[in-house]
């Protein structure tokens, strides 16, 4: 149903199935997208990265490493440490998540979370969540 769906709507697939790893913060599978678009795996990950300029798998990890820092920073979840946050949003551990969120914004995720807050010059971090 949900290709029917797809194929009868104007919206570009790709972006439907980014839409969709965004609001699943990327759990979602491959296989379950290129499906639900008519595309095989490859095709769809070919067309995917024409679209978009990168990988699928490291768009899922930004979105995984947004939703987190989004549901950090805005306090829509209670932690009690990294390592708790780590387990509840999908990283194999706590140095798994500082990893990420080291490559993917610079910071380590305690300071990431504390320059959000205070630093003025992180208005465009405010601005992309």
């Amino acid at each position: 149903w949900l290709a029917r769906l797809i194929k009868a709507s104007p919206v570009d697939p790709i972006a439907w199935a980014a839409r969709r790893m965004e609001r699943l913060a990327g759990a979602v599978k491959v296989a379950d997208l290129a499906q639900a678009t008519d595309l095989g795996e490859r095709q769809f990950e070919r067309r995917f990265r024409h679209s978009y300029g990168q990988s699928l798998r490291a768009f899922r990890q930004q979105a995984r490493c947004s939703r987190m820092l989004v549901d950090l920073v805005f306090g829509r979840r209670e932690f009690a440490a990294w390592a708790d946050i780590a387990a509840s949003t999908g990283y194999c551990d706590q140095a798994h998540l500082s990893r990420e969120v080291k490559r993917i914004t610079g910071f380590s995720p305690s300071e990431f979370t504390q320059r959000f807050i205070d630093d003025e010059s992180f208005w465009m971090y405010r601005l992309w969540v």
